[in-house]
C-alpha cells in the first residue's frame, strides 16, 4: 500500500491545494493521500476563516481520503513546530510512505542539502547569527542572511514561505529518523503572499483578503468547485461574516490580565511579556489593537498574534519542548473519511503507535497523562470556536458540528 501525507491548513482550500494533491498522487503512485490538517486555529495565529468539519469536507470532495486533525499547540506554532508536530503524526501512522510539500524551489536536492546544513549548524554559523540578530534582523532574515554565505542558493531559498516550512519537513524527518520519503511540487499560479489575485491558482492570501471583506459572491468565483459545493450545500455562505481573532479581544483581556507569569506562555520571552504588560495597564484594547501596539521590526506580526493566541488556549512553553522532543505523536485524531477509504483506516490501526480518536467521547479513555492534556487542550479550543461562533451568529443557518460526533464520513 502506498500512501501520502500532505501537513495543510487550507484556509482556504483553493486550486492549488488540488493540484498539489493530484500531482502527489501521480508522482508518487499513492493508493491513499493522508491530509494532516489545523483545526479552526493557524499558524498565523488566528482563527480559522471555515471551521475544521466544513474544511475537512472541502479536502474529501477535492481529493484527500482521510483527514487528521493537528493539535492544537502544533497548528498554532511556528515553523519548527509545526512541521515537528506534523511530520511526527504521520510517521506515527506507519502506513505512510511519501511526504508531499509545496515549494517555490520545486527541487528536493537543493532544499535537502539546506536542511542538512541548518540541522548541523557550526558555532561559526550560530555566532553570526546572533550578530545579525543583535543588528536588529529578525530571526528567519538572520538565518538566510548567513547561510548564503555557506550555501549561494540559501538566501534566495529561504526568502520564499514554502520553502522555508519544507526545510523544516526534512529536519523534522531527519530529527526522528523516519522512513518517510519527501517530495516538493513546484508552487503554481500566484506566490504566497501575493494579495491579489492574478492567476487561475490563487494565493490563500489573496482568498483571505476576500474572506475579511465578507464578499462571498466573489470568494465562490474564485474557490474550486469543491469548496463551492460545501459553502452553498451547509448554507455558510448566508451568514454575512465569520470569526475573526477580535472576536477573542474579551478572552484575551481576561487572560492577560489574571495569568500569573505571562512568559510562561509560547511564544512569550520575558521581554515581549513585559512590553504587553506595560501596554495592558494603560488601557483595554482589541486583539488587533494590542498587535499593532507591540509590533516592532524585531518581532513580526504572525509571532504576536500566535503569542496572544497562546495565552487565549493556555498553551505553555512545557506543551511546546513536548512536541519538540517528542519522536511519536500523543494520539491519531481522526476528523474525516471517505467511505471507501476504510481499508487504510484499517491499516493505520493495525499499525500506529498512538491510539486512534474517531468518537471523542469513546475514545478518550484510551488516553492518559500528556496525551490526555493535550486532546482536552483541543476540545476546549474547539469548544471556545463554536461559543464564540454561536453567539456572534444565534440566528445563523450555518452551525457548527460538534466534536461529540465524531469523524465525518463521505
Amino acid at each position: 500500500m502506498k500512501v501520502a501525507g500532505i501537513i495543510a491548513e487550507y484556509n482556504p482550500l483553493h486550486s492549488g491545494h488540488i493540484y498539489q494533491m493530484e500531482e502527489t498522487r501521480k508522482q508518487t503512485g499513492a493508493d491513499y493521500i493522508v491530509v494532516a490538517m489545523s483545526g479552526s486555529y493557524t499558524q498565523r495565529g488566528i482563527p480559522a476563516f471555515f471551521d475544521k468539519y466544513l474544511r475537512t469536507e472541502m479536502a474529501l470532495r477535492a481529493g484527500a481520503d482521510l483527514v487528521l486533525e493537528l493539535p492544537v499547540s502544533v497548528s498554532t506554532g511556528s515553523g519548527e513546530y509545526f512541521a515537528k508536530g506534523g511530520v511526527t503524526l504521520l510517521n506515527s501512522l506507519g502506513v505512510v510512505t511519501d511526504l508531499s510539500f509545496g515549494s517555490e524551489c520545486g527541487d528536493i536536492e537543493k532544499l535537502s542539502e539546506i536542511a542538512t546544513f541548518l540541522t548541523n549548524e557550526t558555532d561559526d554559523f550560530k555566532h553570526e547569527v546572533q550578530d545579525q540578530l543583535a543588528q536588529g534582523k529578525t530571526y528567519p532574515l538572520a538565518i538566510s542572511t548567513v547561510a548564503s554565505r555557506f550555501l549561494p542558493d540559501a538566501e534566495n531559498i529561504l526568502s520564499s514561505p514554502n520553502n522555508t516550512l519544507g526545510i523544516e519537513y526534512l529536519k523534522a524527518l531527519s530529527s526522528i529518523n523516519s522512513k518517510i520519503t519527501p517530495i516538493t511540487i513546484k508552487r503554481k499560479g500566484s506566490q504566497y503572499n501575493d494579495s491579489e489575485i492574478n492567476s487561475d491558482y490563487p494565493s490563500a492570501t489573496a482568498l483571505r483578503k476576500i474572506c475579511t471583506d465578507s464578499n462571498y459572491e466573489l470568494l465562490l468565483k474564485y474557490l474550486p468547485k469543491e469548496a463551492v459545493q460545501v459553502i452553498i450545500e451547509s448554507g455558510f455562505h448566508k451568514v454575512s461574516g465569520h470569526i475573526i481573532s477580535d472576536d477573542f479581544s474579551e478572552s484575551l483581556g481576561g487572560k492577560l490580565i489574571y495569568a500569573s507569569s505571562l512568559a510562561d506562555y509560547a511564544d512569550l520571552s520575558p521581554e515581549l511579556a513585559n512590553r504587553i504588560t506595560k501596554i495592558i495597564n494603560k488601557e483595554a484594547l482589541t486583539f488587533t489593537e494590542l498587535v499593532d501596539a507591540i509590533k516592532t521590526k524585531q518581532i513580526t506580526q504572525a509571532r504576536i498574534q500566535r503569542a496572544l493566541l497562546h495565552v487565549i488556549l493556555e498553551i505553555n512553553n512545557e506543551t511546546m519542548e513536548y512536541i519538540k522532543k517528542a519522536d511519536s505523536a500523543p494520539y491519531v485524531r481522526v476528523l474525516g473519511m471517505k467511505r471507501n477509504s476504510s481499508p487504510l483506516l484499517k491499516e493505520i490501526r493495525k499499525h500506529t503507535t498512538a491510539p486512534v480518536i474517531a468518537r471523542p467521547a469513546k475514545d478518550m479513555s484510551l488516553l492518559s497523562g500528556k496525551a490526555l492534556e493535550l486532546m482536552q487542550q483541543d476540545l476546549k479550543a474547539y469548544e471556545l470556536y463554536r461559543l464564540i461562533w454561536h453567539n456572534k451568529y444565534p440566528q445563523s443557518i450555518y452551525t457548527l458540528r460538534e466534536d461529540y460526533k465524531g469523524m465525518l464520513i463521505l
